[in-house]
C-alpha cells in the first residue's frame, strides 16, 4: 500500500514531495485493474489458513519469478512466517484498496515521477502501470517483465540504483 499512500500524500500535499516513487501500485477508481478472482481465493487461504512455510512456499509465485535463487526465498519464507500480520490486519488493508482512488487527482500533481512494475504482477496487476503512466505522462517507467509483486527484493541492486539516481535527480 506505500504507493497508494505516496500518491495520497502527492495529491494532498504537493508541495512536500520533492518526487514521487511508486512501485507495484494503482491508481484506483472505476478503470484499476484488480487482482483477479483465482488470486483473490489463494491470498484469502493463505490469510486464514495461517502463514506456515508451506503455505508461503505455495504463494510465491504472486511474488517472485521462476528464477529467483532458492537462497531468497528461504530468506523470505523465514522473514514472511516470523513476521506474519494478524488476519485483522490483512482484512483492514484489503477493504481500503478496494475503496481507494485518486484517479481522477493525481494528474494534478506536477512532479517527478518514477514508476517500477513487476510485468508478472499478480497481486497489483501490471496493467495498472499503464493508467498510471497516462496520468503522470511525465513519469520514468521501469517494468521488470518476469518480476511479481515483490519485484523490487528479487531486483534489489537494480531497483536501488535506479532509485538513488532518481532521487539525486530530483
Amino acid at each position: 500500500m506505500g504507493g497508494m499512500i505516496a500518491q495520497e500524500l502527492a495529491v494532498r500535499h504537493p508541495q512536500r514531495c520533492a518526487g514521487l516513487i511508486i512501485g507495484c501500485s494503482m491508481c484506483g477508481g472505476p478503470t484499476a485493474v484488480h487482482l483477479s478472482q483465482e488470486t483473490l481465493d489463494l491470498m484469502t487461504r493463505l490469510a486464514h489458513d495461517g502463514v506456515t512455510p508451506e503455505s508461503v512456499r505455495g504463494a510465491l509465485r504472486l511474488n517472485f519469478s521462476p528464477n529467483i535463487s532458492p537462497e531468497l526465498t528461504e530468506e523470505y519464507v523465514r522473514l514472511r512466517v516470523a513476521y506474519r500480520p494478524p488476519i485483522e490486519t490483512w482484512n483492514r488493508q484489503r477493504q481500503a484498496i478496494s475503496r481507494y482512488d485518486v484517479s481522477q487527482t493525481i494528474s494534478a500533481y506536477q512532479g517527478p515521477v518514477l514508476l517500477m512494475h513487476g510485468g508478472k504482477d499478480e497481486v497489483v496487476p501490471s496493467a495498472n502501470l499503464e493508467i498510471l503512466h497516462g496520468l503522470l505522462p511525465q513519469a520514468q517507467v521501469k517494468i521488470w517483465p518476469q518480476a511479481g509483486h515483490l519485484f523490487w527484493i528479487e531486483h534489489a541492486g537494480e531497483v536501488n540504483q535506479l532509485v538513488s539516481q532518481f532521487v539525486c535527480s530530483a
